[in-house]
């Protein structure tokens, strides 16, 4: 996998660069490109709703307790192991009286240690639940630990290696757009042109046809 110094070499190599060619470390780096990498990781991963974002776990939810961690990622669907139909989610859970039986609905609260996932009713026993979700977290670090985004030199993108290629190839000239930043400037719209050819060709090879969603 290519690291987050090697997407940086390959961008300053790029015509019309701000960077030297080919930094010879890491901390020479200006953190205006860095930023820029990170944007467009950033811009790219939320755009679509691509397969390698998804996830999927199993947890327990003991007897007697209502409430587990929620999933880093936006939930796609939650239902219990082995049951034919998913968790509704509850509209109104301040109206729910606190009852014990078989979960049937869930939702999430904020607390000051992070997002809880509730369910209702508490449940009766123990049961495995399978979460179903978009994973917010963009890269790895060299350690395969996840992380939020690109930080330090060795770190990788949270992602397949069969669409490594083609997502770098978009991130490129996303990357280089941000950097230039100036509407006015000549290569600002062929950047862009080249990034949507670039994402249509990523998008065709997971198979994303539907449209895309607006990032801001």
């Amino acid at each position: 996998m290519k690291t987050f110094y090697d997407i940086i070499k390959q961008i300053s190599n790029m015509r019309w660069s701000i960077d030297d060619p080919e930094p010879t470390s890491f901390a020479e780096v200006q953190l205006n490109l860095k930023q820029a990498v990170q944007l467009a990781h950033a811009y790219i991963w939320g755009r679509d709703d691509f397969p390698f974002k998804q996830e999927t776990e199993t947890v327990v939810l003991q007897e007697g307790e209502n409430s587990l961690e929620a999933p880093k990622g936006n939930i796609i669907n939650i239902m219990l192991q082995d049951a034919d139909s998913y968790l509704t989610y509850a509209q109104n859970p301040d109206f729910l009286k606190d009852v014990r039986g078989v979960p049937e609905q869930y939702w999430i609260e904020t607390s000051p240690e992070g997002n809880v996932l509730k369910f209702y009713p508490r449940a009766d026993k123990n049961y495995f639940v399978r979460q179903r979700y978009e994973t917010l977290y963009k890269a790895r670090d060299k350690n395969g630990n996840l992380i939020y985004n690109l930080e330090n030199a060795d770190d990788v993108l949270n992602l397949p290696a069969e669409y490594e290629e083609a997502y770098i190839a978009a991130l490129k000239p996303m990357a280089i757009y941000y950097l230039i930043a100036d509407a006015t400037d000549e290569n600002y719209q062929p950047y862009w042109q080249q990034f949507e050819q670039q994402y249509a060709n990523l998008k065709n090879m997971t198979g994303r046809k539907i449209s895309t969603r607006f990032v801001m």
